[in-house]
């Protein structure tokens, strides 16, 4: 935190660094090989190779860390449409909030995760919100509420 930060900027840092992981602890779990996980079939669906090798990824390593450090909520931000999300929600029964600036990557999200649990024994447990941080205590202050929810 900087002192010449404005004061709601340099609030927001302090509560979401409260929030976070530990650095220590992160870089022990990035200390060793984390395999992918496989993605079903439905939660596949919509993405392309390289995507999928992407999310198989990213899954593997937070839904690792999650479980060692028994974490059940997390917050995607810049969720985009919602693949890692979803996938982390599905495959790891994380609950989680995606935060994402585009209202038209927010519309698609939630659109694809109501097509995923169609018809399907699949569980996600995800909401997508359209956030934008504007330089505001009460901006700062609704993101904090949405986090602690």
């Amino acid at each position: 935190v900087k002192e010449e930060w404005p004061p709601s900027l340099r609030d927001f840092v302090s509560q979401a660094t409260s929030l976070m992981v530990q650095g220590s602890d992160v870089r022990k779990s990035m200390g060793r090989e984390i395999e992918s996980v496989a993605l079903s079939g439905r939660i596949r669906r919509g993405m392309k190779p390289k995507k999928v090798h992407e999310v198989e990824r990213m899954v593997a390593f937070v839904g690792q860390l999650c479980g060692e450090m028994g974490i059940r909520h997390i917050v995607d931000v810049g969720a985009g449409l919602g693949y890692v999300g979803q996938a982390l929600s599905c495959q790891f029964g994380l609950k989680v909030l995606g935060l994402e600036s585009v209202e038209a990557r927010c519309h698609a999200a939630n659109q694809r995760q109501e097509k995923l649990l169609l018809g399907s024994e699949i569980e996600i447990q995800m909401n997508t919100i359209n956030f934008t941080i504007r330089d505001s205590r009460e901006n700062v202050s609704e993101f904090v509420d949405i986090l602690r929810r």
